[in-house]
């Protein structure tokens, strides 16, 4: 049996491997989460679109492409797009109910997240969107 920490493991190769290959390779960006909503009882709805907050990140673009995802019913379209994000800034847990924004600054629907967390350290997070 090792009594090596599987995190410390993990967090190094974070540290060592991925974060610079991400610095690298890939842009700037941000997780875009809406905040501020109001809600109007009468209607039982939003009264406006709130606000949305930024929280940068480094991401880089999938060569993989994107496997078949739907969200309410709709498939993969050609603007879809497979987006890595560096988890180790984030101060949030990405959603699908949050934007993610290129460094071009064009804002895509987030449709799936799914963490990258070797031995329950979250390195990554794979986000399936669309623009």
């Amino acid at each position: 049996m090792s009594n090596v920490d599987p995190s410390g493991f993990y967090a190094g190769m974070r540290d060592g491997v991925a974060l610079p290959l991400l610095q690298q390779f890939g842009f700037g960006a941000a997780i875009l989460v809406r905040a501020g909503d109001i809600f109007n009882p009468v209607t039982g709805g939003m009264t406006s679109p709130g606000t949305y907050y930024a929280f940068p990140c480094q991401a880089l673009y999938g060569v993989n492409g994107v496997m078949k995802t739907t969200k309410g019913d709709t498939s993969v379209r050609v603007t879809t797009k497979k987006v890595t994000v560096d988890a180790s800034v984030l101060t949030i847990q990405p959603g699908t109910d949050d934007r993610f924004e290129d460094e071009a600054g064009n804002t895509f629907e987030i449709l799936k997240v799914s963490p990258v967390n070797p031995g329950g350290l979250t390195v990554m997070w794979e986000l399936t969107c669309r623009y």
